[in-house]
């Protein structure tokens, strides 16, 4: 009927008669610097006679418009939405945190192989940059040239590459 409102002001939430609208005053109130009230969370404070009350059980209740305001535009049954949730679900048998899509031995072979490759390439990096660390300042103290530098990191990157040799 517009004769109550609800509004934020200085970190709070108020509801209030609608002359007070964007005044610290109301007289229900929630602290909050939430700018969205569906985002704000905490217990509502009630002021029946000049001090303000806890109130844990009060929850304001969005205001649904009449029928003739809504219009359907579709439907799903509840085995459609069953049938959508089906798809992207997780598998969480058996410890699992798999698709529903069995997985076979070929995948999971080529899963470990690649993310053996994978620890065999950082070895590797790691490796290549402790031998490099010396060449590093050596070039910084200008004892060698860029070429230089770039010759040793290519033999740093031979010598890690041979101690950490690729999986086949």
């Amino acid at each position: 009927d517009g004769r109550y409102m609800l509004w934020h002001a200085i970190g709070r939430w108020f509801v209030g008669s609608a002359h007070g609208k964007g005044q610290a005053q109301g007289y229900i109130k929630l602290s909050s610097d939430k700018k969205r009230l569906e985002d704000a969370i905490g217990t509502w404070q009630v002021s029946p006679r000049g001090s303000w009350l806890d109130a844990p059980g009060l929850r304001l209740l969005r205001h649904v418009p009449p029928a003739d305001e809504v219009s359907v535009v579709g439907e799903r049954t509840r085995d459609q939405k069953d049938a959508e949730g089906r798809k992207r679900a997780i598998d969480l048998t058996e410890g699992t945190m798999e698709t529903p899509r069995k997985r076979s031995r070929v995948d999971d072979v080529e899963t470990r192989v690649a993310k053996a490759r994978s620890l065999c390439a950082s070895e590797v990096d790691a490796r290549a940059h402790e031998l490099m660390e010396e060449a590093v300042r050596e070039f910084i103290a200008k004892k060698v040239d860029g070429a230089e530098l770039e010759r040793r990191r290519e033999a740093a990157r031979e010598q890690a590459e041979k101690e950490h040799p690729p999986l086949s």
